[in-house]
């Protein structure tokens, strides 16, 4: 495609992306930024639909209507969940008083949002709903699946979930929390597999990874997982061995396996592969070569998955 031409000279589109490398990368991005946009709004606007589809049909207002399935189900917000938020978030305690009334208007707000949308989607299944709008989601990203890599679910399942991530890191705290709720439930449906990628700025991960690895060589992967994202402020190499006794594992070979230093390959080699698919960061979650970024929101990992069940 021919965008200029200078004394004669033609410039087209391949000459830009060669000469600007990163073109191809800002406009992907933008893409993304827009379709996301797109997504949102007509989302709404659905939703909307709906809503008024229901209200019709019993025959009251829309505001009677999310006054009967919205307002009075959702359930009021707790001093423990407060704390519970603040704590996920790392946020300063003596700021907590300063910031608890934002916090709560915020899980109102979502609560109420998690309600309708909860409702929305039971509305969906009763219309007639198809939604066009499509995401070129380019080429999907490949992992290669070893078998000394951690798996869970159904083994046999047509969808895979990949993660890389860390142990240190509060994103991945918070990405590891919203992906188990979302496990226990698509658990029949999907295998879950485990690469480490533990990052440099981060002094514990490493040694916290090869204690995972030690964990999974006495059938305990997950479960030390789970104990290692809940402890994630706590990863001295005597907490690691303390968490192995809670889990009732041989300490003499768990202690010999952490010392050896045997396991830093698997992870360097896990490492290696998170590099080939440009991982910049963690949590990284692939479902069928679909990558999603970041601790994404559960309603964005649940559609990812989803998309991916029914495709």
């Amino acid at each position: 495609q021919v965008i200029a031409v200078v004394n004669g000279e033609k410039i087209t589109m391949k000459d830009l992306k060669e000469k600007y490398t990163e073109l191809d990368k800002q406009l992907e991005n933008l893409e993304k930024q827009a379709f996301k946009y797109k997504k949102y709004y007509l989302g709404e606007m659905v939703e909307s639909k709906l809503i008024e589809l229901e209200a019709k049909k019993r025959g009251m207002s829309v505001a009677d209507l999310l006054k009967t399935e919205v307002n009075s189900k959702i359930q009021p917000v707790s001093e423990a969940d407060i704390k519970k938020f603040a704590e996920e978030r790392n946020i300063p305690k003596d700021r907590f008083d300063e910031l608890k009334p934002r916090i709560k208007q915020y899980l109102e707000s979502q609560g109420e949002g998690n309600v309708r949308k909860s409702f929305a989607a039971a509305l969906k299944k009763a219309y007639n709903v198809k939604l066009m709008l499509a995401e070129d989601k380019g080429p999907a990203v490949k992992v290669d699946i070893t078998g000394d890599d951690p798996v869970r679910g159904n083994k046999d399942a047509s969808v895979t979930v990949v993660e890389f991530s860390e142990f240190e890191c509060p994103y991945c705290r918070r990405g590891a929390m919203t992906f188990n709720k979302l496990y226990q439930e698509y658990k029949d449906s999907i295998k879950h597999i485990f690469k480490h990628y533990p990052l440099p700025f981060h002094q514990h991960a490493m040694l916290a990874a090869q204690a995972a690895i030690c964990a999974q060589d006495q059938g305990k992967f997950y479960e030390y997982h789970d104990i290692l994202f809940e402890n994630n402020d706590r990863l001295e190499a005597g907490d690691l061995v303390s968490y192995a006794k809670r889990l009732n594992l041989d300490s003499k070979k768990f202690e010999d396996c952490l010392k050896g230093g045997a396991k830093k390959a698997k992870v360097e080699s896990d490492m290696e592969q998170g590099k080939k698919i440009q991982l910049s960061g963690v949590p990284v979650f692939i479902i069928n070569g679909r990558k999603l970024v970041g601790a994404v929101p559960e309603e964005q990992l649940r559609e990812a998955i989803e998309e991916a069940i029914n495709e």
